[in-house]
C-alpha cells in the first residue's frame, strides 16, 4: 500500500485483510478460522475509522474482540485472529507499507506492537515496510 494520500491505518489495512480472509475462507481447511477473523474484521472497523469503505458481510460482530475502540489492542486481536486463519491455511498474510513516514506516530506505534505480539506467538503475518533511511530513528523513538 502506498502511503502518500494520508490515511488512517486501519482504512489502509480492512481493505487488504478483507481481500486475504475472503480468499482464505474458500479454504477448506481455514474456512471456520477466516470466517471468525471476518467478524472480527467487522468488529473492528466498526471501532476504527476506515473511510468509505463498505463491510457488508453477513457475519455477526464478534463481540470482545478488536472493538474496545483502543487501536493497540485491537489490531492485536485482528492480527491474531488473521494469524489464525492463515495458519489453518498453510499459508501467511504479508502486509506491505510503502512510504511509512507518512503514517500517524499513533498508528505506527500500534502497527509495531501488533506485529511484534504476532511475532511472538508465531503466527504467519508478515510486514514490508519502506521508508527513508531516518524512519529507523522513529521506529525508535516509538519503542522508548
Amino acid at each position: 500500500m502506498d502511503l502518500h494520500d494520508v490515511r488512517s491505518l486501519p482504512s489502509l489495512i480492512v481493505p487488504e485483510l478483507l481481500k486475504a480472509l475472503r480468499h482464505l475462507s474458500d479454504e477448506g481447511t481455514a474456512k471456520l478460522s477466516a470466517i471468525r477473523a471476518l467478524s472480527v474484521l467487522a468488529s473492528f472497523s466498526k471501532k476504527h475509522e476506515v473511510g468509505d469503505l463498505d463491510l457488508s458481510l453477513d457475519l455477526d460482530h464478534e463481540q470482545g474482540l478488536a472493538d474496545s475502540g483502543v487501536l493497540e489492542s485491537d489490531l492485536q486481536d485482528l492480527f491474531t485472529c488473521a494469524g489464525e486463519a492463515a495458519r489453518a491455511a498453510g499459508t501467511c498474510i504479508c502486509i506491505f507499507f510503502d512510504d511509512m513516514q507518512h503514517l500517524d506516530r499513533d498508528d505506527l506505534a500500534a502497527l509495531i506492537l501488533a506485529i511484534h505480539y504476532s511475532s511472538q506467538r508465531r503466527l504467519p503475518v508478515v510486514f514490508v515496510g519502506t521508508g527513508p533511511p531516518d524512519l529507523r530513528v522513529l521506529f525508535g523513538e516509538i519503542r522508548d
